[in-house]
């Protein structure tokens, strides 16, 4: 279930997020969608993967994080299992929102329904006098790199469609249990 509310600092002010990045806490996801200014970091720690996307018809990219629905191999009791988190994992409970006077404004929206949020422990999300904490700064970097990253998504699927450098296929994984 999620609760999405447009973060401010009078209503949250007390809002801390504890990301727990283990199996039951908000992140047991098989895909995670990234963008082409994380490729450099990430592929080297995640397959990565074209997914075609049936609404748009366009070519999505995505890290795999395991083989079934709600399985992530990166979840272990330690944290997480690779040194780059893809940005659409490090945003969470945060995502980008829109104001009422039309799309054109992007806000921050907080899932309040996320295990990571609460009011006891974790880090705060804003400062005592009602500024940004270092962790909003941060989700307001990421926010943004994603908010840029569709555009950049979809004029790189644009491409390799119209030159042809890309077409769909189906991967079968077997596995050998020894």
């Amino acid at each position: 279930m999620t609760r999405h509310e447009l973060l401010d600092n009078i209503t949250h002010k007390d809002l801390r997020i504890h990301p727990r990045y283990v199996a039951g806490c908000g992140f047991d996801q098989q895909l995670a969608r990234v963008f082409p200014i994380e490729l450099g970091a990430l592929q080297a720690e995640y397959p990565l993967f074209f997914t075609r996307n049936p609404d748009t018809e366009q070519y999505d990219l995505v890290a795999l994080l395991g083989f079934e629905n709600d399985e992530n191999l990166y979840l272990s009791d330690g944290g997480w299992q690779a040194r780059s988190l893809p940005l659409t994992i490090e945003r969470q409970p945060f995502l980008i929102g829109f104001d009422q006077a039309g799309a054109s404004n992007p806000v921050i929206h907080v899932d309040m329904d996320h295990p990571s949020v609460g009011q006891d422990e974790g880090e705060p999300v804003f400062l005592p006098h009602g500024g940004e904490s270092a962790l909003l700064e941060r989700m307001n970097q990421v926010l943004g790199q994603i908010h840029e990253g569709h555009q950049a998504s979809e004029a790189l699927s644009r491409t390799l469609s119209g030159m042809d450098l890309i077409e769909s296929l189906n991967l079968e994984v077997s596995f050998i249990n020894e």
